[in-house]
């Protein structure tokens, strides 16, 4: 569904984002030889916030890190309809994939959650 730019799933997302919108998707996948978390807002030139968040997954323990358009591209979410729509109004969107180690452990879930609570506000 988040891949298809024609699905009711992207109606309601284009219905629902302005400009002042934060769109968070949170995701899980298996790629060996990738951090524990990689976040992403669709494109090579990740914003600010990203790097913050990924900064505090990494004080509690966490591999975070963030797509730069060359390195963990099968999750980049390059292809993502909600991020292109959501740069194109000047919203902010965060992809976030998590390895199965993260989405597994409640204590690590919940650091992610805060994390990202602390950043958005």
């Amino acid at each position: 569904m988040a891949r298809n730019p024609c699905s009711l799933f992207q109606a309601v997302h284009e219905r629902l984002t302005t400009a002042s919108t934060d769109v968070l998707q949170y995701h899980g996948f298996v790629e060996d030889h990738y951090p524990d978390v990689v976040l992403s807002n669709g494109s090579a030139r990740p914003h600010a916030q990203l790097h913050r968040i990924a900064q505090r997954m990494r004080a509690v323990g966490v591999r975070a890190e963030v797509f730069d358009g060359e390195n963990w591209p099968s999750v980049g979410a390059t292809k993502n309809p909600q991020a292109r729509h959501t740069r194109r109004i000047g919203g902010r969107f965060y992809h976030m994939e998590h390895q199965p180690r993260v989405r597994d452990d409640v204590r690590l879930r919940n650091a992610m959650v805060n994390a990202v609570a602390a950043e958005l506000g």
